[in-house]
């Protein structure tokens, strides 16, 4: 609205028709303007946002969605039409002498327009996220822009200069944080074309990568290149740390819906990205030259979330409430879900790659799962809003996950918070609040002891860790033989919740665990030529018990085995063997089998207890055969122990 000088006429920026003038002494609807010629149209488009009258009251400018347009108040008619790209005006202002007309949009652009001739001088813009308002100071000389979170600029309306440019930090959305390896940087990436990094010790701003957004960013391994991805564009862009400069850019054939996350995978040799057209896709890339390696359909969901295991396993998640678990390195689907009408809006993977957490959208929980199965381990209930941001300690040993208000069914109860929980049993550790906004983003240091926020209003916190949020010690159990024999067997079974806690008490029994697990977990051996090719010729045997036994051999080997499978395929083989052959690969595309499942848990268990004894036991196991998966785990399980200690 707006009242004419003399405070006599009220108008009024309305909807079918338009432009509406009322007699404020007698209350009265003077007059109707459709200067814009959209009475009658689509709603969506037939009304003005904004109204202003000139100083000498004689003119009125309004604003439709794809002009100003000046009116002559008096007899209604048109008098200027000034065409202009198509955002809402949501604000209108003449400067005292009547020759300078300024409009604010829904850009947070504010564009300076002739009175008189109709020409555009020019448009103040400073990439702001969401314009509420603009408003020009009474002399004429400024005008201030407003946008939804915590920025106002103002600018010199005669030389379109900003008057006080550039400050540190975002003026949007924060959607991700991230430490560098050594610790010493924070990088964050939001809405509106700001990446920033600081200083991790005194939060000293550093530098900026100018006019790029990021959903997603991810540090290389050695901390000299960083990847950034922005939903609503098509291309990931990698960048050298050092200079800022831009070294690799890997465009995507995608929709506006553009990329999905990104991540730095295989030591960082590859680019993990996802996109969607028509369907949902996962790329790997080289991440030197930036040639694509494989790809992979996940169907007709927007994957928005990616969570990287260490090796070559990810997690994606999407809009359409399915959780998927890849490989990477073979371009398969191992596992996928469907987490019902909780609807997943975070996700995280443990550093040991055996737990993966959800956060709900609609129910505030935390949901776990083992990553080798997809089963649920423990739902955590605590979250009076829904999840926003998840992620685990470098030690795995403690979760955060923050609370955002973004979820109409569990909007305004109480202060945002984040909330640490022990991993090991669900307990809540301690609690961190003083967000004004939905915590959107997470980011442990590699050392445990920070925590970094990001927040909607273009906010980023660092947090010392509290003492009371990292996990206490295991409290010292003597297990019987007993129950070491039930907890092996657990570590076998179906049930991934008993599985999950036969490894903590494995764990807090360490002297126990270690003299049971060295007799019965020994190092993986080369596989035998000579039986391999057996198993395969068994395959054709007569003897049902002969070919069920060679099946299950074969399906335990795992990966081991499928190249000679794949070779005696391709060798057209008989229908009976072709049968089984095909039912073993696809067996293998899914959950490890019993006995491969217990060695992983038992790793994850020597790991957990990370005593000198346990230490010893897992490089015995990490010198094994090098194609198998125990070997595998147990390496990285040394590594990852030896990294916590330094």
């Amino acid at each position: 609205m707006a009242f004419s000088p003399d405070g006599k006429t009220l108008a009024l920026a309305a909807s079918d028709p338009p432009v509406r003038l009322w007699d404020v002494g007698a209350g009265k609807l003077v007059q109707t303007l459709d200067a814009h010629g959209v009475s009658g149209q689509d709603s969506n488009f037939a009304f003005a946002m904004a109204v202003a009258f000139s100083p000498d009251g004689k003119r009125l400018a309004s604003a439709g969605r794809e002009a100003i347009m000046i009116s002559d108040v008096a007899t209604g008619k048109t008098l200027a039409r000034y065409k202009r790209e198509k955002a809402w005006i949501n604000s209108l202002a003449f400067t005292p002498d009547g020759k300078t007309l300024v409009a604010g949009d829904e850009n947070a652009k504010a564009h300076v327009w002739d009175a008189v001739t109709g020409q555009e001088r020019f448009t103040l813009d400073r990439r702001m996220w969401i314009g509420r308002s603009a408003a020009l100071s009474s002399d004429g000389k400024t005008v201030a822009v407003g946008g939804v979170f915590n920025a106002v600029r103002l600018w010199d309306v005669t030389s379109g200069k900003e008057l006080f440019p550039d400050p540190d930090g975002h003026d949007a959305p924060v959607h991700a944080v991230a430490f560098s390896p050594d610790g010493r940087l924070l990088v964050s990436g939001g809405a509106n074309g700001h990446i920033h990094f600081w200083d991790a010790a005194d939060g000293r701003h550093l530098r900026r990568l100018k006019g790029n957004s990021a959903s997603a960013v991810s540090f290389a391994p050695d901390g000299r290149r960083l990847a950034t991805a922005w939903t609503f564009n098509k291309t990931v862009r990698v960048w050298d740390v050092d200079t800022g400069d831009e070294v690799l850019k890997l465009p995507h054939d995608t929709d506006d819906r553009g990329i999905g996350g990104v991540a730095f995978a295989a030591g960082g040799k590859t680019l993990v990205t996802a996109d969607w057209k028509p369907a949902s896709r996962l790329y790997v890339w080289d991440a030197a030259t930036g040639k694509p390696l494989r790809e992979l359909s996940l169907g007709e969901q927007w994957v928005s979330f990616l969570a990287l295991a260490p090796g070559s396993r990810v997690a994606a998640a999407g809009d359409a409430a399915v959780m998927h678990v890849c490989d990477l390195e073979r371009g398969k689907e191992l596992l996928s879900w469907h987490e019902g009408k909780r609807r997943i809006l975070s996700v995280a993977c443990s550093p040991d790659g055996q737990v993966l957490a959800t956060g709900g959208r609609f129910d505030g929980t935390v949901c776990l799962r083992e990553m080798f199965t997809g089963e649920v381990i423990a739902t955590l209930k605590r979250h009076e809003r829904a999840v926003s941001a998840i992620v685990f300690s470098p030690d795995g040993r403690v979760g955060a996950s923050a609370e955002g208000a973004d979820s109409d069914q569990l909007r305004g109860k109480g202060p945002l918070r984040i909330r640490f929980w022990d991993v090991a049993t669900g307990a809540e550790l301690a609690t961190l609040q003083g967000h004004d906004a939905t915590v959107s983003c997470l980011a442990f240091s590699l050392d445990g002891k920070r925590l970094a926020s990001g927040l909607g209003n273009g906010t980023v916190l660092l947090w010392d860790v509290p003492a009371r949020a990292k996990a206490p010690p295991l409290p010292a159990r003597a297990l019987t033989a007993k129950e070491v024999e039930a907890a092996w067997a657990d570590l076998a079974g179906a049930d991934a919740a008993k599985a999950h806690a036969a490894v903590w008490a494995l764990a807090a029994a360490p002297g126990q665990a270690v003299t049971f697990l060295r007799r019965r977990l020994p190092p993986a051996e080369a596989v035998d030529p000579k039986k391999l090719s057996q198993w395969l010729a068994d395959l054709d045997a007569n003897d049902f018990d002969v070919r069920d036994r060679a099946a299950g051999e074969l399906y335990r080997l795992g990966a081991r085995a499928e190249p000679e499978l794949r070779k005696a395929l391709a060798a057209k083989p008989s229908a009976e063997v072709k049968r089984h052959i095909a039912a073993i690969l696809t067996a293998m595309e899914g959950p490890p089998p019993s006995e491969v499942l217990r060695a992983l848990r038992a790793v994850r268990a020597l790991q957990a207890a990370g005593t000198p004894e346990a230490r010893q036991l897992l490089a015995v196991l990490a010198n094994g055969q090098p194609d198998a998966r125990l070997t595998q785990e147990a390496k990285a399980a040394v590594e990852r122990l030896g990294r916590m200690t330094r």
